[in-house]
């Protein structure tokens, strides 16, 4: 028994080295055939192989047993809420698809990926007993995060052309964070990311998370290698030339060092749900006065076309543009427009002008997640994405009272980051899958954590 315990902790491990590279295979493949052929491979590779190489002895075996009962009876509100948002992000798709915004069968794929993320981490954290275990996964999480970050860093500078977006980026001037400090240097295209956006928000999380663990590392050496991935985690979000995501980072790891004292995480992300959401609403006035006194020149870049775009980079036009699109049609308030809302609504072609991009194509998104699922999937979906973080604060404080401090670093510091990213991006929707597959890798690893305290403990009944 002894040695299966090893074997299931070793496959764990690698697992969570794997998933950060793992969530960007399907961008970086496209759609259709592509995506669905990649699903299989990694249902093929991931959890049958955990599940035979974990049912060495009857304990482990009944565990699993119980573990895939409670995902088929819903067992849990993390559980519920997950395959609701999921089930909304599906029917987004499907309408897409119907009105010719979206790609068949893309469907097909994204529940698959979606719902294997979710057990994955749903297994390896139920059937982890001991602290030092949840640190190992959380360690060769961050281990892999950075292992990605520096595959990326590799292939361009030794000159790797894996993207068609990289053209475009490679053409969009210099660096504006290096030519901040007097460095001068363009802008790098990495060519095993989809997209500097989805590359700055694994390089936020490599940072945060190593960050936080190193807090909880006794070893000097284990400090060392860690101190590595910070510096390897920052060099990530400075090469993207993305402020928001740095400034999101440093406000992530201050409001975790607050929110993990308090217990108030699920107070965090309700609050952050109502900030984001008003955003789009509240914030484009501000901008427009920031633009007109040019008190924050700093903080402007050129658009397409070497046109200024302000503060905030044209948000201020995105988010009118999208309130705009959102009431256009009263009658899709409810489920939204499907996937490309911002197509189907009318609004991409008063603001793709910013991007350079043809309207009609749906290569631009609102920036703002609340916003975008709001055209994409209505009132429902937005209600859903709510329940979804309340729940997963509430389980966090759960983590908490408990003194799972690996646990707690991994998904406080990472929900948090997530969530702040959504402010100004779409992050944590199908708009950029690998962050929603992190989230729904969060979810079931909180799930599958507190499935284990409740076994554990036979105390009290948690999260249900």
């Amino acid at each position: 028994m002894q040695n299966t315990t090893k074997n299931y902790q070793h496959t764990a491990t690698l697992l969570y080295f794997l998933i950060p590279i793992i969530c960007h295979l399907p961008q970086i493949a496209g759609e259709g055939a592509s995506r669905i052929a990649i699903t299989l491979i990694i249902l093929a590779l991931t959890t049958p192989f955990l599940i035979l190489k974990s049912a060495g002895s009857i304990q482990q075996t009944k565990l699993i047993s119980r573990i895939f009962g409670d995902i088929a009876t819903l067992k849990g509100n993390n559980t519920k809420y997950t395959l609701i948002y999921i089930a909304a992000c599906i029917s987004a798709e499907m309408r897409g698809i119907y009105s010719e915004q979206s790609k068949p069968f893309s469907f097909v794929g994204l529940f698959a990926l979606l719902s294997i993320c979710y057990v994955v981490g749903y297994i390896c954290f139920a059937m982890t007993s001991t602290e030092r275990q949840r640190l190992r996964l959380v360690q060769a999480f961050s281990a892999g995060a950075c292992t990605y970050i520096l595959l990326n860093i590799a292939g361009w500078a030794l000159g790797v052309h894996g993207n068609t977006w990289q053209d475009a980026v490679m053409n969009a001037g210099d660096n504006s964070i290096l030519a901040s400090i007097g460095i001068s240097a363009p802008r790098v295209a990495f060519p095993f990311a989809a997209g500097l956006n989805h590359f700055s928000i694994f390089s936020g999380i490599a940072t945060v998370i190593a960050l936080q663990t190193i807090m909880i590392t006794i070893s000097n050496w284990g400090k060392f290698i860690i101190a590595i991935e910070i510096a390897i985690g920052t060099t990530g979000l400075i090469l993207s030339d993305s402020r928001g995501a740095i400034i999101m980072t440093v406000i992530a790891i201050a409001l975790s060092a607050l929110v993990k004292r308090k217990f108030i995480a699920k107070k965090t992300f309700i609050s952050l749900f109502f900030a984001s959401s008003l955003l789009p609403f509240a914030a484009p006035p501000v901008i427009d006065f920031l633009n007109s006194t040019s008190l924050i020149t700093s903080l402007s870049r050129d658009g397409a076309a070497s046109r200024n775009l302000g503060v905030a980079s044209g948000r201020d036009v995105i988010w009118s543009e999208g309130v705009k699109g959102v009431f256009s049609k009263p009658e899709s308030a409810l489920i939204g427009f499907g996937t490309y809302g911002q197509v189907t609504s009318g609004a991409e072609r008063n603001y793709s002008w910013i991007f350079g991009s043809t309207p009609g194509t749906g290569q631009a998104t609102v920036h703002n997640a609340p916003l975008q699922i709001l055209l994409d999937m209505g009132l429902i979906g937005l209600i859903s994405w709510f329940f979804l973080w309340k729940e997963i604060g509430t389980g966090i404080d759960t983590v908490s009272k408990f003194g799972s401090y690996s646990t707690q670093c991994m998904i406080l510091s990472c929900g948090i980051f997530l969530y702040l990213m959504s402010f100004t991006e779409v992050s944590c929707t199908p708009y950029i899958i690998d962050s929603l597959m992190l989230l729904l890798l969060l979810s079931g690893s909180l799930q599958g954590f507190l499935r284990q305290a409740d076994k554990t403990t036979n105390t009290i009944k948690i999260n249900e």
